[in-house]
């Protein structure tokens, strides 16, 4: 009986182990579908960011056009202040000399 024994412990031991590795396994793989999804969510959220960068990027390059555009009507203006003002007796004089 001893004998019977021994081979019924062996059996129940290889069958646990048995089991053990397979829950190993399945576990293994749940890790790796879990990080695939991570991986992949992470992945996403990245080209979202470089999205909104590029969108980011172009309306700064857009609203420094502006910027600059304005800055030169501004310019624009203050240079041509005056320019339709009545000139005095002594500009008048010039410009007729001129002509």
């Amino acid at each position: 009986m001893s004998r019977l024994t021994f081979i019924l412990a062996a059996l129940g031991l290889a069958l646990a182990a048995a089991a053990g590795g397979t829950w190993w396994i399945l576990s293994l793989r749940q890790d790796v579908a879990d990080l695939t999804r991570e991986r992949d969510a992470a992945l996403r959220t990245i080209e979202a960011h470089e999205e909104a960068a590029r969108v980011l990027d172009a309306h700064i390059q857009f609203q420094t056009a502006e910027r600059q555009r304005w800055e030169q009507i501004a310019k624009d203006l203050d240079n041509m202040e005056g320019a339709d003002a009545p000139l005095s007796d002594y500009g008048r004089a010039v410009l007729d000399r001129v002509r």
